[in-house]
């Protein structure tokens, strides 16, 4: 899996967490998709995504 089949970073780490091979934490840290989905320093990446979307 990578970061451009996720569509949140709930789904995203879900995935980075239960699927063996996945291609979204490419530092280590544990936190997936992070210029994506998951950004660093955010508590509530998922709410940020949806206020992003609907500025579009």
């Amino acid at each position: 899996m990578h970061c451009s089949q996720m569509t949140s970073c709930v789904e995203a780490t879900y995935f980075l967490k239960n699927c063996p091979s996945t291609k979204m934490d490419g530092d280590g840290d544990g936190i997936p998709c992070e210029s994506q989905w998951c950004s660093s320093g955010s508590d509530d990446s998922e709410n940020n995504h949806r206020s992003r979307r609907r500025r579009f």
